[in-house]
């Protein structure tokens, strides 16, 4: 066992995690298909997406995405995104984190994943417009792999990732973990906070060591938020958060359940962001131009209200979701503590998952399968940086209840047997 408290792996295991993440839904779409053709429509239990099966946003809200939208149309604009937007994305994250943002420092892109690809892309480019393919990239996770799919097989990019995983420990950075990084010498850091599937975070000490290095080092900070969402406690950083070598990307996909906009965000330097035909958004030009009207007026209406909780008490839109959330959260491991065949359950910070190791004789994978056919389907670990012998499921708890609850049973009945 290493002596480190992270698996390292370099670009070829880590397209090893993204083709295992494919391969699951790849076979899962083949048996669904398969159990229909000769049963016809059964009823199938997914508890792996981590999507909401119904709008978070209340009825109020939702109105914004129909009748109550701004007629004023915001189809057509700046290429880095309709200004009044950029400007509520700006103060909300001053008045959270003492920072001094305005719209220039905010660009609107379609999703956190594609922003985070553009962002990387950018950095990376060398004299003559080509990527430099000796420096390096470092992911800090267990994080999504699929995002660095592009980077590495089109690009070629030297990408290593360190997977704070190992059974035992947090599974996330401490300070005594920032020197293993900048062993790397990666020209890119990307640290996901919370990370996924656990929704952990990075202690606030940790990150404001590792990016003041990086100030001296000359290396970049990439700090992905999409999966702060539902939080325990709410992200705040300091104002040292606001730095020219740090970008911060994020999306309402999960937050707001706004995901099929495809809107996201880069909170960066200016320089950086660029415009139309240079900079980050230059490589996003033509991809998007500017979201859809109806996403930017209810992303402007959600936000507004984030901003009046903080500064006026306002009450907040998604208060009764949040009480569902926890309801739903804590019968979900009441449920689990039931299942002889659970070994734990991960501690969480933020995001609508529980990530759940199983005690399994056989791989993440193996036990994904075995699942489905059961017609439940619950997504592997492995293909988030997690040893796939670890058997490591994730579990997303905004479901009804009572459908997340026969996914469970199938679980239970599945590990029975095993």
């Amino acid at each position: 066992m290493s002596d480190k408290p992270f698996h390292r792996r370099d670009g070829v295991e880590i397209i090893d995690a993204v083709d295992r993440f494919v391969e699951y839904h790849d076979d899962f779409h083949e048996a669904v298909q398969a159990d229909r053709k000769a049963n016809g429509h059964q009823e199938w239990y997914s508890v792996d997406r981590g999507t909401f099966s119904e709008p978070i946003l209340p009825a109020d809200a939702l109105e914004y995405l129909g009748a109550k939208r701004d007629k004023r149309s915001f189809a057509y604009g700046e290429e880095v995104g309709e200004a009044r937007l950029r400007k509520q994305i700006a103060q909300l994250e001053n008045l959270k984190h003492d920072t001094s943002y305005d719209e220039s420092n905010i660009a609107m892109m379609p999703g956190a994943w594609a922003g985070l690809e553009f962002a990387i892309e950018q950095i990376m480019i060398a004299d003559g417009g080509r990527i430099n393919k000796k420096d390096a990239v470092l992911a800090i996770g267990p994080t999504l792999y699929q995002m660095f799919d592009r980077p590495i097989r089109r690009f070629g990019m030297n990408v290593i990732a360190h997977d704070y995983t190992m059974q035992g420990v947090e599974h996330t950075p401490t300070k005594e973990n920032v020197d293993d990084m900048f062993r790397e010498q990666p020209k890119i850091i990307v640290v996901t906070n919370p990370n996924n599937p656990d929704g952990v975070f990075v202690d606030n000490e940790t990150l404001k060591v590792l990016i003041e290095r990086a100030a001296e080092e000359g290396i970049y900070v990439i700090v992905d938020e999409i999966q702060n969402c539902f939080s325990r406690e709410e992200l705040r950083y300091g104002n040292w958060i606001q730095a020219s070598h740090v970008l911060r990307v994020d999306s309402p996909a999960k937050r707001y359940s706004m995901a099929e906009y495809r809107q996201g965000w880069i909170i960066a330097d200016s320089d950086l962001l660029g415009k139309r035909n240079r900079g980050i958004v230059g490589n996003m030009s033509g991809t998007m131009g500017n979201a859809p009207r109806a996403g930017n007026t209810a992303l402007l209406h959600v936000l507004r209200n984030e901003t009046d909780v903080i500064r006026k008490g306002a009450d907040s839109i998604l208060a009764h979701t949040h009480a569902e959330l926890a309801d739903k959260e804590r019968s979900l491991v009441d449920k689990l503590k039931t299942i002889e065949g659970i070994a734990r359950v991960m501690r969480r910070d933020a995001c609508i998952n529980l990530a759940v190791q199983a005690d399994f004789k056989g791989t993440d994978m193996e036990l994904a399968k075995r699942l489905m056919q059961e017609r439940t389907l619950m997504m592997p670990a492995s293909g988030y940086g997690y040893q796939p012998e670890d058997s490591v499921l994730r579990i997303t708890f905004s479901e009804d209840m009572d459908y997340t609850n026969k996914a469970v049973e199938a679980l239970g009945k599945v590990l029975s047997k095993s």
